[in-house]
C-alpha cells in the first residue's frame, strides 16, 4: 500500500530533552502527565462522541504541544481540552467550547476521592453552570491553552494528522480479503494505545500503523 506524505517528527535533541525537562520536571513525571492527557482526551471523546479519528487528532495535538512547552507552564486539562476542541474543528466534527468544558470538568469532578474512594461514585456529579464564574475561569484557561498550540503549532498542524489510524484498513485488506475483522480492531486498539504516548512525534504514521498490524497478527 502506498504511504502518504512524510511527517515532520520532532527533532531528536528535542524528544530526549523537551522543554519539561529542561523546567526540572523529571522524565517519569513528564510520561506520566503525557499518559493521563492522552486519557482525558480519550474519555472526553467519548462523553463527546467524536470519531475516533478525531480523538487522535487531538491527541496527537497534545502530544506535540508539549515538545514545545513545558508541562509547567501550562496545565495538562486545560491543554488536553483545547486539543479536543482544535481537532474537531480540523476534523470537521465540530463541538461547542461549551461542551467540551462541561465534560472536563465532569471528568475531572469523577477524579476526586473522598477518603481513599471516588467522591460521585455511583451518582452524579456536581453540574457546571454555564457564565457562573468557576465556568468562565475554566474557559479563559482553556482558550488561553488553544491561542498558545495555535500559536506554537501553526501550520504545522494540518501536516502531522496524518494519522496511523487512517492506514490500519487498508493495511489490514492488504492481508486478508475479509472485511473489517478482529484484526482490524485488536491493531486499532493498539494505535489509540499508543495516542497516550509520543510515538507519534518520533515515527512516521504508517510505520505505526504497520506496527500495530503487526502486534495485532500475533495476538491473534
Amino acid at each position: 500500500a502506498a504511504c502518504g506524505p512524510m511527517v515532520a517528527l520532532v527533532p531528536p535533541e528535542v524528544l530526549r530533552r523537551s522543554p519539561s525537562i529542561e523546567d526540572g520536571i523529571d522524565a517519569a513525571t513528564e510520561e506520566a502527565l503525557r499518559n493521563f492527557g492522552g486519557e482525558l482526551i480519550q474519555r472526553g471523546g467519548v462523553l463527546l462522541k467524536l470519531p475516533q479519528v478525531t480523538v487522535a487528532s487531538a491527541a496527537a495535538v497534545f502530544q506535540r504541544f508539549y515538545f514545545h512547552r513545558s508541562f509547567a507552564d501550562f496545565e495538562v486539562r486545560a491543554v488536553a481540552a483545547a486539543s479536543v476542541a482544535l481537532a474537531s474543528k480540523l476534523e470537521e466534527h465540530v463541538r461547542k467550547l461549551r461542551d467540551v468544558i462541561i465534560v472536563f470538568h465532569r471528568l475531572q469532578m469523577r477524579e476526586l476521592e473522598d477518603d481513599g474512594a471516588p467522591e460521585f461514585s455511583g451518582r452524579p456529579t456536581p453540574g457546571l453552570e454555564v457564565g457562573g464564574k468557576e465556568y468562565e475561569d475554566l474557559k479563559k484557561e482553556v482558550l488561553r491553552a488553544e491561542r498558545h498550540v495555535l500559536r506554537e503549532l501553526g501550520f504545522e498542524v494540518a501536516l502531522f494528522l496524518d494519522l496511523p489510524h487512517r492506514y490500519i484498513l487498508r493495511y489490514v485488506g492488504a492481508l486478508t480479503k475479509e472485511g473489517p475483522s478482529d484484526l482490524a480492531q485488536r491493531a486499532w486498539n493498539y494505535l489509540n494505545d499508543a495516542s497516550r504516548t509520543p510515538l507519534c512525534c518520533s515515527h512516521q504514521p504508517d510505520v505505526i500503523a504497520a506496527a500495530g498490524v503487526f502486534l495485532a497478527a500475533r495476538a491473534v
